[in-house]
């Protein structure tokens, strides 16, 4: 059996231990015990990262079945492989969109920068560590595992159906110079077709947090939470990112004592909330709760201010490759659409297999000089455009945009900025 697992069989046992979870019929979850690969679970119990050259998307499942099952039992060997796979995974194999894989597979531990290609990174590895996030943050309430998720949402899903005609990626290429690439209506059908459907239809995954005594505000998006248990409603409304504030409406149908926590990201300075009007009592610290205990009464409201600012993200082998985020969006360099047609973004079964979906070659990226740490020195914002930012000084300046919002053009993520070597 555990040759046979050297396929990629990937979710099987997340599937079976959550047929046994409804069922209650213990053969589902000694079914679910066969398809735990020992050679990839056994070291992520004792800590030690052997995810080089393994597949991917194969892996990060069986790390959901490993946390599903520790839900079931309580058995703490499958809690410590669950995070201490998804803490190696999100802090020393992703690149800067929270997504991760080159050419489907996991390299050495933060060697990345050498590990950019037009395969890098697959989609539903992206979609799979979503999942697996959903059900570490569930366990430990942790604010930097809130961050991870809205990073890898934000720039490894958003952005990744076509706007045309919602056809997906198999994968967001990092490397510079090359474009998204989306499957065809009948000519093309990969996992990353499936997980891409369900990427869209979980936009309301996450945003909201509850236990017994505490709501956790995680993501600012416009939606309504109705919490029935407790009698209350929260109508959060907001246009973030392309505003930098939310406002969170309650309705109660009776004075209700609750614990609001609203995470503060590690990306903002300055942030502020306030409750009627009225500052919150704690002073919002950076990548952490903000915690709001009172009796809350119909019409009571909650505004949260959450400035942006740029900042590079450079790979941990080499300092001087870098990209630029505004917030928590990654952006990307606009490089014309050179040599693209319709033809060319678009990818096939036999393209797959022939070229890993490249239709034409890339354009190479500008090399940029660093005039300063502070990326905002010589980067700096459109006047008339929001979230539009243009290099200044050098010898060939570039417009960045989010990366979620790129479509039909070439594009640079990571450049090589000289003067940022040290």
């Amino acid at each position: 059996m555990q040759n046979i697992l050297k396929v990629e069989f990937g979710g099987m046992a997340e599937v079976l231990n959550n047929l046994y979870s409804v069922t209650g019929d213990k053969r589902h979850a000694e079914l679910a015990g066969r398809f735990e690969k020992r050679s990839f679970l056994d070291p992520l119990a004792e800590q030690r990262d052997v995810l080089k050259g393994l597949h991917a998307n194969t892996h990060i499942p069986q790390a959901i079945g490993a946390a599903r099952k520790y839900e079931l039992t309580g058995d703490a060997r499958y809690r410590t492989i669950a995070e201490y796979f998804w803490s190696q995974v999100a802090r020393h194999h992703s690149y800067c969109t929270g997504g991760n894989s080159n050419h489907e597979g996991f390299g050495a531990p933060d060697q990345l920068a050498a590990a950019l290609s037009a395969t890098t990174e697959e989609c539903c590895c992206t979609y799979n560590m979503l999942k697996l996030t959903r059900r570490v943050f569930s366990w430990t309430g942790d604010a930097a595992i809130a961050d991870y998720y809205e990073r890898a949402l934000f720039n490894g899903i958003i952005g990744t159906m076509n706007p045309k005609d919602g056809m997906t990626m198999y994968y967001v290429p990092l490397a510079a110079g090359y474009w998204k690439m989306f499957g065809l209506p009948r000519e093309s059908f990969w996992c990353c077709t499936g997980t891409g459907v369900e990427n869209f239809s979980k936009l309301q995954d996450s945003i909201y947090f509850h236990d017994d005594k505490s709501l956790f505000v995680n993501l600012f998006v416009p939606s309504t939470l109705d919490w029935r248990e407790k009698g209350i409603t929260v109508r959060q409304e907001t246009r973030f990112p392309d505003e930098e504030r939310t406002q969170l409406a309650l309705r109660c149908n009776r004075p209700s004592t609750v614990e609001v926590r609203v995470r503060i990201p590690y990306w903002t300075e300055g942030a502020t909330v306030k409750v009627n009007g009225k500052p919150a009592v704690e002073r919002p610290q950076p990548g952490s709760y903000l915690s709001i205990q009172r009796i809350w009464k119909n019409g009571d409201r909650i505004d949260v201010t959450l400035p942006m600012k740029l900042h590079v993200q450079a790979m941990p082998d080499d300092p001087g490759v870098q990209a630029f985020l505004y917030g928590p969006l990654v952006l990307a360099g606009r490089l014309g659409q050179e040599g693209l047609t319709a033809e060319g973004q678009s990818s096939d079964r036999t393209q797959q297999v022939k070229s890993h979906f490249v239709r034409g070659d890339p354009k190479p990226a500008p090399e940029l000089r660093s005039s300063s740490k502070d990326p905002a020195a010589w980067i700096k914002p459109a006047k008339d455009r929001a979230l539009t930012f243009h290099t200044t000084g050098q010898a060939q300046d570039v417009t960045l945009i989010p990366l979620n919002r790129l479509f039909e053009e070439r594009y640079a993520v990571y450049w090589k900025v000289r003067g940022a070597e040290g």
